[in-house]
């Protein structure tokens, strides 16, 4: 509607209060993935509160995972609905170009980060200049010689909000859609898995990544011995 802010996000707000969501709906099958992904992220809020004020707070290693789950289930759910071969065609497409900015991009951010604080470190004050060449650089290494970037491409890091609110968060995307995957793959034995994802989505202050490793881990041995039955 108009004057209503773009985009879309999950707030938490006290431990004695659920979460808020922000969507731009507009009735297309993107919106119904982004209202995943952003309930994924109330979900995780809403179990955390138990935790207190002080630890209900989302480590990064799980800033994503619960958003990006939310996405995976819905996209297999859509899947299972849709009889038209073109549509379950573009429905798949849409989820690898979604899996490339996730973990691919996001990587390539994450690199620009590295790039420009290490220039920081090492040489002092960044000019805008040194800021477009990192970006640049950083992007052309994700794309190779597939696409030519461009003079004004190499600006864009500038609208990116989580390079100045949250430096280092982006690389919790890539994580999310990795560690998502591995989950996707326990989702046939409910019973299982069910209580884990619970279990460390409703902790998510203090695991560790190597318990939440070890937790897919579990769930995927667990499996393979179902399936052996």
């Amino acid at each position: 509607r108009p004057g209503k802010r773009g985009g879309a996000f999950c707030a938490y707000t006290s431990p004695n209060h659920h979460p808020y969501l922000l969507l731009n709906w507009t009735s297309r099958t993107r919106d119904v993935v982004t209202l995943a992904h952003e309930l994924g992220h109330g979900v995780h809020g809403y179990l955390s509160r138990e935790q207190g004020v002080f630890q209900m707070s989302t480590p990064l290693t799980l800033a994503e995972t619960a958003s990006v789950f939310g996405e995976t289930v819905t996209r297999g759910r859509l899947m299972g609905l849709l009889t038209d071969p073109n549509e379950k065609f573009a429905l798949a497409a849409s989820g690898m170009d979604d899996a490339i900015a996730t973990v691919f991009r996001q990587v390539a951010m994450n690199r620009f980060e590295a790039g420009i604080h290490g220039h920081r470190r090492d040489h002092g004050e960044l000019a805008i200049d040194d800021f477009n060449r990192i970006w640049g650089d950083t992007q052309q290494a994700m794309l190779g010689d597939a696409v030519e970037i461009t003079e004004g491409y190499r600006t864009w890091w500038s609208y990116i909000p989580h390079f100045i609110h949250t430096p280092g968060y982006v690389y919790a995307y890539a994580y999310g859609q990795l560690l998502a995957g591995q989950l996707q793959e326990c989702l046939g034995f409910l019973e299982l898995v069910g209580l884990e994802v619970r279990a460390f989505f409703f902790d998510p202050g203090s695991p560790s990544r190597n318990r939440v490793s070890s937790s897919v881990a579990w769930a995927k041995r667990s499996a393979s011995v179902s399936n052996r039955r």
